[in-house]
Parts: C-alpha cells; sequence; structure tokens
C-alpha cells in the first residue's frame, strides 16, 4: 500500500487539502508533498509496530513541542489523517490524537532527536558516526507485513 496524495486519476478526495499541503511550509528541503508523506509513512511504521508486538494496545504520538501555531497544524494534520481518510481509518494501534511536550522535559523526545541525528549525520557522510549508526541500526524494527517495494521499518522500544 502507497501513501500518496489522491488515488491517481486526479482525484485527491482521500487525502485532506489541510493534510496534502504538509506540516512544513516553506522548506528548502522537503517540498510539501513530501513532508503529508512523511508523516503517513510514520503513522504507518507506528500502527504496524503495534499491532506485531503489542497487539491490543494503543500508542501515542509525542512530537517535540515547537511554537502554538505550528503544533496546532500537525495536530490538525495528524487528526485528518486519522478521522478523515480511508487509509488512516484502518490504523487502529494508535491513537489519532498527538501530544506536545517540550524535547528538555522529555527522555523520550530527546532520545528520538539524537536518533535521527546520527541517521542524519551517517547518511550525509559523516564516516565518524559509523560506530553510533551502526548501534541505533540494530536496535531497529522491521515490520513482517508484506509490502510490494519496501520494508516498514522503525525503533524497537527501549525498556
Amino acid at each position: 500500500r502507497k501513501c500518496t496524495p489522491g488515488n491517481g486519476r486526479g482525484n485527491s478526495r482521500k487525502v485532506p487539502a489541510a493534510l496534502q499541503k504538509g506540516i512544513i511550509s516553506g522548506s528548502d528541503r522537503f517540498n510539501e508533498e513530501t513532508v503529508s508523506l512523511l508523516l503517513a509513512y510514520l503513522i504507518e511504521r507506528v500502527n504496524s509496530f503495534m499491532l506485531e508486538t503489542h497487539p491490543g494496545q494503543m500508542a501515542k504520538l509525542i512530537f517535540s513541542s515547537e511554537e502554538p501555531q505550528k503544533d496546532r497544524f500537525l495536530a490538525s494534520s495528524v487528526m485528518n489523517f486519522m478521522y478523515k481518510t480511508s487509509l488512516g481509518a484502518g490504523f487502529h494501534g494508535m491513537l489519532g490524537t498527538p501530544f506536545f511536550a517540550p524535547a528538555s522535559h522529555s527522555p523520550g523526545v530527546q532520545l528520538a532527536d539524537l536518533f535521527a541525528y546520527i541517521i542524519n549525520q551517517h547518511h550525509g557522510g559523516r564516516k565518524e558516526m559509523k560506530d553510533f549508526f551502526a548501534e541505533v541500526e540494530s536496535m531497529q524494527f522491521v515490520s513482517s507485513i508484506e509490502q510490494e517495494e519496501y520494508e516498514l521499518r522503525g525503533m524497537n522500544l527501549i525498556e
């Protein structure tokens, strides 16, 4: 299943306009469609992890709190995806409402930021990140759900 805006025939009813616009605008790195897809891919991975490793339980998305306006827009994008699209409505392993916490008060958000930094630096070519990347890579979750074009990967829970 691909998380793409519309249905390939020019009809984008399945993905609300707010979600199609993306959660980051004016970025020089990602265009708006890419950011919308990144959000859908994140939700898909979290949902698969919960269904496979913790059936019957629900995950909650906790994002780093940025600015009130950005937080509201991100919350709205997630809720629109979860409650107003057929793809989002099929995800039963997580709450449809995200939470926000300052990174300084949330070790989980700090850890996610650290992992993202290590992965980004490694793929950016920093050779000194090789050992750190290998450690993070050893903690990854690979879904057993078969996909046509790619594997669903994410991070295992660290207890």
